[in-house]
């Protein structure tokens, strides 16, 4: 099914999904957000490791890393630093099986999910297919 979103729509689905976009060749920056909620007794099938935050009660399974870094303002180098550790191997973990490039080490890590980074492999991926 194709559906268009109009400027300000967002988009609900399941993470399984199969969904895509065209560039973002507005002036304005297009925001992804992706939140799953899961009980603290499962854990990651595959990959080193898996972050998460407790959103309620507690976590007697140690399954998932807590992070022990809490930023201060936005965009400051310890979170960016962390973040590009969280999405470098989660990167791994979503693409294994397939011919994916890995990121590359100096990647902007603002721009590892949903940015330019993400578009270039798209398009690339396209072009291969």
């Amino acid at each position: 099914m194709f559906v268009e979103l109009k400027p300000g729509q967002a988009s609900l689905h399941h993470v399984l999904l199969f969904h895509g976009s065209e560039p973002n060749r507005s002036d304005d920056r297009r925001i992804g957000l992706a939140i799953r909620y899961i009980p603290t007794h499962l854990k990651q099938a595959v990959g080193q490791r898996d972050w998460a935050t407790l959103v309620r009660g507690n976590d007697t399974y140690g399954n998932f890393i807590q992070p022990e870094y809490v930023p201060k303002r936005d965009l400051e180098p310890e979170a960016l630093a962390f973040h590009k550790a969280v999405s470098e191997e989660q990167v791994r973990v979503l693409y294994r099986g397939t011919d994916r490039p890995p990121i590359a080490r100096d990647a902007d890590p603002t721009q590892v999910f949903g940015g330019s980074l993400w578009r270039r492999n798209q398009l690339g991926a396209a072009a291969r297919a």
